[in-house]
């Protein structure tokens, strides 16, 4: 990653803590790139930083999907948020989670209330209902 930090900083000038946009190919997509930890050991035994200390780190999974997703920015789309939670599991075994509703009430408070939020847990939190939430 230290090429890569280094185009960044020194080429193209990019403030620290900016978002950068990972799109991974090959390889390089089971990787987790953000967390490259430090570059080099320096000569007094102390770390240089690492990526996630300098910029914040996305992945797309397509350059496409990224300027799609831009484009519809510029569309000013209502966004949608969707909570699912469930806190009993479907075969009966395990321990119910006895929290999950209240965590969601919290979730569902702290996003902005110009999104479309819509909620589901329980019986409806099923695979089906899950993907219906999200179309």
């Amino acid at each position: 990653m230290s090429p890569i930090v280094n185009v960044l900083q020194e080429d193209l000038k990019l403030k620290f803590h900016s978002r950068i946009w990972l799109c991974p190919t090959a390889a390089f997509t089971s990787i987790p790139l953000h967390a490259a930890h430090p570059f080099r050991t320096i000569a007094d035994r102390s770390k240089e930083s690492c990526l996630e200390d300098l910029y914040m780190s996305s992945y797309t999974p397509t350059l496409s999907a990224l300027v799609r997703s831009r484009q519809m920015m510029k569309k000013r789309v209502i966004p949608s948020f969707v909570t699912i939670g469930q806190g009993h599991s479907g075969a009966g075994k395990g321990k119910a989670l006895l929290t999950v509703d209240s965590e969601l009430k919290l979730v569902h408070k702290l996003v902005p209330a110009t999104a479309n939020r819509t909620t589901i847990s329980g019986g409806a939190a099923t695979r089906a209902g899950a993907l219906e939430a999200l179309q």
